[in-house]
């Protein structure tokens, strides 16, 4: 659960996304999506809607945009393990880029499992 700083912050994150991807934003939609949203940290929240804005042609629903986020954290602890690798030379051999791509469509398979599972509650 979202403090109530972090919801003015979410819908004027949200709010802003709407009007770059030229979609109208009204109140309901608002705390739809917040209610949707607020069981992920808005850190996390914020990196997806970010992606969103940098990759979505149309205004994303909830679950894409929790979808686009874990992606991309993913691919950032990915990106920041092979700068520590590569930083201390460690022996271990590294992830190809096959290999990455085949994890983040795991991670992506299980959030939408989980989304699928939340909706059918």
């Amino acid at each position: 659960m979202w403090d109530d700083d972090e919801k003015d912050r979410f819908y004027k994150q949200l709010t802003v996304l709407a009007e770059t991807l030229g979609e109208p934003m009204t109140p309901v939609r608002l705390a739809g999506y917040c209610s949707a949203l607020e069981d992920v940290p808005l850190a996390t929240i914020a990196v997806g809607m970010r992606e969103a804005m940098r990759s979505c042609r149309y205004f994303p629903r909830p679950v894409e945009i929790r979808e686009l986020a874990l992606q991309e954290l993913a691919a950032r602890r990915v990106n920041g393990a092979r700068r520590v690798e590569a930083s201390h030379r460690l022996a271990e051999p590294r992830l190809s880029d096959e290999e990455i791509r085949a994890n983040l469509t795991k991670l992506a398979a299980a959030v939408k499992g989980l989304a699928a599972r939340r909706r059918m509650r």
